[in-house]
């Protein structure tokens, strides 16, 4: 998954207007003030989930691709080895390598380019898992080890995004939504 990589979080990581809108039910959620870790720490885990969910829809009545399984002409695939790449197969045709026994090579189209692709190998391949094991490093994120790698890069970005919103308000070390905050004037003296 790429929210478990540094690049993900260090390199490409920029508060987004979805991010925003997270905080702003977070605070919501939680009625008080949070400190610039708490924020954070709930930005990350919103795109963990946010990923894994993305996972499942792209994997969702879709042909996983595997080396090892058959495919006829129409399957749609998707490829979680290309990013999730999907593709239609075109084209079924025999295989020929003498190191292997028999198999079969699939034409597929993915984003209007042709690919080829073994198909009925028999040798063991790295691409041959059990589909439930594609969705596992998405479900078994160590939150706290993701936080504690990178937090303090990202918290830096949240910092800055959170300064820049008009909608924010700092209070020490904590952060809360300024509409959320009661107004208090010269009467409550």
């Amino acid at each position: 998954p790429q929210t478990q990589t540094e690049s993900y979080w260090v390199s490409n990581f920029a508060l987004s207007d979805d991010d925003i809108e997270q905080i702003y039910n977070h605070f919501l959620a939680v009625g008080r003030p949070q400190s610039l870790a708490e924020v954070t720490r709930a930005v990350m885990a919103s795109r963990v989930a946010a990923e894994k969910n993305e996972v499942q829809r792209m994997l969702s009545g879709r042909i996983v691709y595997q080396p090892q399984k058959s495919y006829s002409v129409g399957d749609d695939l998707v490829f979680p080895a290309f990013q999730f790449a999907q593709g239609k197969v075109t084209d079924v045709r025999p295989g020929t390598n003498p190191q292997y026994q028999t198999f079969n090579v699939i034409t597929v189209e993915i984003n209007k380019v042709a690919r080829e692709f073994a198909a009925d190998l028999t040798i063991t391949h790295p691409l041959n898992v059990d589909d439930g094991l594609l969705l596992e490093p998405t479900t078994e994120i160590d939150l706290d080890g993701l936080f504690a790698d990178f937090g303090p890069i990202v918290m830096g970005k949240v910092s800055a995004g959170l300064a820049g919103n008009d909608e924010f308000v700092t209070l020490g070390n904590s952060w809360f939504v300024k509409g959320l905050m009661i107004e208090i004037t010269v009467g409550h003296q």
